[in-house]
């Protein structure tokens, strides 16, 4: 498991059984963390997010790498996912260039550097309540998984792996958590609000 700590802690990697394998403390107030593919010997990097706004990397002994950086975005948050199936890893990230903007983009990472393949604006604002900006789910009964987005609006919003929107609809109150499952073998959409947890059936 990697653990990143707000602070000056940084970023720690632990076994399974508790104990400390290595950790670096050059990354401050780490917001958001993604493991990537692995590399051609097998190794896998870690991308954090943290208040400089660009990609800090560390690999797989926790050894810093040249940060990756996006030009003027200020980017917020990383995820990286599988949604093909064939053991690559799509990442998606936020940025904005003002608090309140919301920016999803896609990533294409290639050893050191990243560029922007897609960009999907978000409705601008704050959310009330803290929530996990980009889940990775699938809402479809074949093909690729896709990118759940929820917006400080009550608004969701069901990307596909290259960006292109496949759905989006207001479930009229503020969002706290998104996941997908099967129910009766049918994919289903998880929304999580104060008021408990509705199940959305897609045909």
């Amino acid at each position: 498991a990697y653990v990143g700590y707000w602070g000056e802690v940084g970023v720690q990697e632990v076994a399974l059984n508790g104990e400390r394998v290595w950790a670096n403390r050059k990354i401050p107030n780490v917001q958001k963390m993604a493991v990537t593919a692995p590399g051609d010997g097998g190794a896998r990097r870690l991308l954090c997010v943290n208040v400089t706004s660009t990609l800090t990397v560390l690999d797989s002994q926790g050894n810093l790498k040249p940060p990756i950086a996006l030009g003027d975005r200020l980017l917020g948050w990383i995820a990286a996912a599988d949604l093909d199936g064939n053991g690559r890893m799509a990442y998606c990230g936020l940025a904005a260039e003002t608090l309140g903007e919301n920016e999803a983009i896609g990533l294409a990472i290639d050893g050191g550097s990243a560029r922007v393949v897609w960009t999907y604006r978000l409705p601008d604002g704050v959310g009330r309540q803290p929530v996990e900006p980009v889940v990775p789910g699938r809402l479809t009964a074949e093909g690729p998984s896709q990118w759940l987005l929820p917006g400080p609006d009550g608004s969701i919003h069901v990307l596909q792996a290259d960006g292109k929107l496949l759905d989006s609809f207001n479930c009229g109150i503020a969002i706290q958590g998104l996941a997908t499952t099967e129910i009766n073998g049918k994919p289903a959409l998880l929304v999580s609000t104060a008021e408990g947890v509705t199940a959305w059936g897609v045909e």
